[in-house]
């Protein structure tokens, strides 16, 4: 409590520390829905008075795709295939902490030893000094500060089993590995 002498004024400040994304434990997509501005009621004296500021928050539009050695759309014993995932955050905030996570469920098997293999981050164009391989994606040890109106690219390439050894897990003619 504290006592204001009549006609006078005094100005309480005070600072609000937002938690990151993380700390909220909301999505993306429940981010979109979320509320856009914070709003303070102070009561003085039985009349109320408020104060409003916007809050900011990124927003992530991410896409990945793969394409195959020979480009013809298909993946086959012995092939390379590579795999983009890109992001951009269009939002006013940094994402901090972001996590990129590849599992490669359900094609994992179809690839000859990926775990040590390297990938590519980069964010605005510049490649990531930090050694990061397609186990760390996988398991989702891959994270990054995303800056407002940035671009993150990760790239990696894995190659096919060999004919007997796809034969031998039921892969025969799949036109096409969806991750």
């Amino acid at each position: 409590n504290y006592t204001v002498p009549a006609n006078s004024t005094i100005e309480m400040k005070y600072k609000v520390y937002v938690k990151t994304i993380a700390d909220t434990g909301l999505t993306m997509s429940q981010l979109s829905y979320y509320q856009r501005q914070m709003t303070n009621t102070a009561i003085v004296g039985g009349i109320s008075t408020t104060a409003n500021i916007d809050m900011q928050f990124p927003n992530l539009n991410s896409s990945t795709s793969v394409t195959d050695e020979n480009n013809n759309y298909f993946a086959a014993a012995d092939e390379k295939l590579t795999y983009p995932i890109t992001s951009y955050n269009s939002g006013d905030a940094t994402y901090e902490d972001m996590v990129i996570q590849d599992s490669l469920t359900g094609i994992y098997q179809y690839f000859v030893t990926p775990d040590t293999t390297p990938i590519t981050v980069e964010v605005d164009g510049v490649k990531d000094s930090t050694t990061y391989t397609i186990r760390d994606l996988m398991d989702g040890n891959v994270k990054k500060d995303l800056k407002s109106k940035s671009t993150i690219n990760i790239t990696f390439e894995v190659t096919m089993k060999d004919e007997n050894t796809l034969e031998s897990l039921g892969y025969e003619n799949i036109e096409s590995l969806v991750n």
